[in-house]
């Protein structure tokens, strides 16, 4: 929680005609879960990542009355979500092939796309405890009140604490051993920067493995605060 109110401090924010703090950029807070059995010291380590994703709203300029550099940042908001939408289409599709290069909204979730397609939290929190990836979505146009229940409002959870908290419980089972590192980044004019380090910012990315890569800051984390 800690790590992710830090970054929400330098996430761009901007006023328009429609919402007086429009999020300006797409927000993806990445846990990274380390296990193995608890039992075996030489076992197998799986490693599984669960992504957080506080989209920007769809922009019509006729509403927003964006101009300048409100204009460009809505233009590019609008880029990432025809692709991303296009490529979900196509996986609930059964498409055999789906191009991730055309955003790098979607390369970057191009991992864990293909698994997910429930749309109840606690099922892919457990999947993502059982080593499997996945992705929690808040995504629609201005005024659609996405991030309250995303980040929570005064003394009401929101999906983070909730997922905390639920996976807090289940890492002191004792059965198995996990370590457990986050990350937070923000996709602003097709730049991707780290919002738990201000001086990494054009972060580039890179393949390994079949994996998509970012030298981004990964906070290990051992409570939900």
């Amino acid at each position: 929680m800690e790590n992710m109110m830090q970054g929400n401090k330098i996430r761009r924010v901007a006023a328009t005609r429609m919402n007086e703090r429009s999020s300006r950029s797409h927000t993806i807070f990445r846990i990274i879960l380390e296990s193995k059995d608890a039992n075996q010291k030489d076992g197998p380590v799986h490693i599984s990542y669960l992504n957080l994703m506080d989209l920007a709203g769809s922009e019509r300029v006729s509403l927003t009355k964006a101009a300048g550099e409100r204009l460009k940042e809505g233009a590019n908001i609008n880029k990432s979500l025809s692709v991303l939408g296009n490529v979900i289409r196509q996986l609930s599709e059964g498409k055999e092939f789906i191009s991730y290069r055309d955003s790098k909204l979607t390369r970057l979730l191009s991992q864990a796309l293909g698994d997910v397609y429930g749309s109840v939290v606690k099922p892919l929190v457990d999947s993502f405890m059982e080593g499997f990836n996945a992705t929690i979505f808040a995504y629609g146009q201005h005024l659609l009140a996405k991030h309250t229940p995303f980040w929570a409002i005064k003394q009401i959870l929101g999906f983070s604490q909730l997922v905390s908290n639920h996976y807090s419980s289940m890492w002191q089972t004792g059965f198995k051993r996990y370590l457990i590192r986050c990350s937070y980044i923000e996709i602003y004019n097709e730049k991707i920067n780290d919002l738990l380090d201000k001086s990494n910012q054009g972060l580039t990315m890179r393949r390994y493995q079949g994996n998509v890569l970012l030298d981004a800051r990964e906070a290990v984390v051992d409570n939900v605060d």
